[in-house]
């Protein structure tokens, strides 16, 4: 019994020290370069080239952005031969997924991953400056990142101004370490950003860049009411929401906006001219097709038809049939017949009883 006992302790030791190794990933992030160019009208284009060494045959990597409260346009991912890999993109609760790489087809060794995206509504704007708060590396990746930079080129509005502020951050999510460096370059009017040391799992590097007020245009907005409520609402011939919502982050300029709702006409294009910081509300008073208006009708006709038959079943069928008032026993026996007479004519035989 001992013997078991020192053979099963065994067992289990060796597989909890080999847990760690079933665990780790077959690829590390030898090196995560970010560029990230900056727009006058607070758009920002960021391109990722990620360095990955593969020790196993794997297909290929995610990569997770987050992306709450602003929006991503994939303009490209490619090698580093510019050829473009394979990738589909889902929504993972704020973040946004890439899914890099062929189901079909295997890769090891040394990869490079070039992704390049638009950004909107990156620029936050507050009352002394505006600000890119942005995290380069993301804290998503389950192996370590053994170097992370970051370049920002600032729109030329910017260069040279003694207002600007830069800060770096490292480590978990929510981390307040800045183990890491930056440098500006007034002549190429560019930041660049480095962490200390390598990054391990689940951490990453999150830079910040102040710039004076006003150096971006300041989106506009438009409130949209519509009736009914769940109508369509078109701005620049693309869909954006469904009845009465909120459109901001605009750039200034000419919009166009169109409701449209099953069994209502739609409305006219409607032309709004935004101002920097604007923000102002149209209203949308759809109108009713004939035929929308009679369905409606008819619709209630029948439910009410159906609601109403049992009534009608109960009150035409459903009763009781009218009788023919109360019945009375009669005792006498048919024809005057005897008592005797009776006994015989049931069981055929006379009896004194009877």
């Amino acid at each position: 019994m001992n013997k078991i006992q020192s053979l099963l302790a065994s067992f289990l030791l060796a597989m909890f020290f080999a847990l760690p190794a079933f665990a780790q990933e077959a690829f590390d992030i030898q090196n995560f370069h970010t560029e990230i160019q900056m727009h006058e009208n607070g758009q920002i284009t960021v391109t990722e080239t990620i360095k990955a060494k593969f020790t196993e045959d794997r297909h290929g990597i995610f990569r997770d952005i987050q992306t709450e409260g602003i929006s991503i346009d994939i303009q490209s991912i490619t090698d580093g031969a510019g050829k473009s890999w394979n990738y589909e993109e889902e929504l993972m609760g704020r973040d946004t997924r890439l899914k890099i790489g062929d189901a079909d087809t295997y890769i090891n060794g040394d990869q490079t991953y070039k992704i390049q995206y638009n950004v909107n509504h990156a620029i936050r704007f507050f009352p002394d400056h505006d600000e890119l708060y942005w995290n380069a590396t993301g804290n998503a990746w389950p192996v370590p990142i053994h170097r992370a930079t970051t370049i920002v080129r600032l729109p030329d509005s910017a260069k040279g101004s003694e207002e600007l502020q830069f800060k770096c951050l490292t480590g978990v999510s929510y981390s307040a370490a800045e183990d890491c460096i930056y440098e500006y370059g007034d002549e190429v009017n560019a930041v660049a950003f480095r962490a200390n040391r390598a990054l391990p799992s689940y951490n990453g590097m999150t830079i910040v860049v102040g710039l004076p007020l006003n150096t971006f245009e300041r989106p506009a907005s438009i409130q949209i009411n519509t009736t009914p409520n769940d109508a369509e609402v078109y701005l620049n011939g693309n869909k954006r929401c469904e009845g009465g919502c909120l459109l901001d982050y605009l750039p200034a300029g000419r919009h166009e906006l169109t409701v449209k709702a099953f069994g209502y006409y739609d409305s006219d294009v409607r032309v709004v001219n935004l101002k920097p910081s604007e923000t102002t509300a149209e209203t949308f008073k759809l109108k009713e097709k004939f035929w929308f208006q009679l369905l409606f009708y008819l619709i209630i006709l029948t439910a009410f038809g159906i609601a109403m038959e049992p009534i009608y079943t109960f009150f035409k069928k459903g009763r009781d049939p009218r009788g023919r008032g109360v019945l009375v026993p009669q005792y006498d026996p048919p024809d005057k017949l005897s008592p005797a007479e009776m006994g015989t004519l049931v069981d055929e035989k006379v009896h004194m009883r009877d």
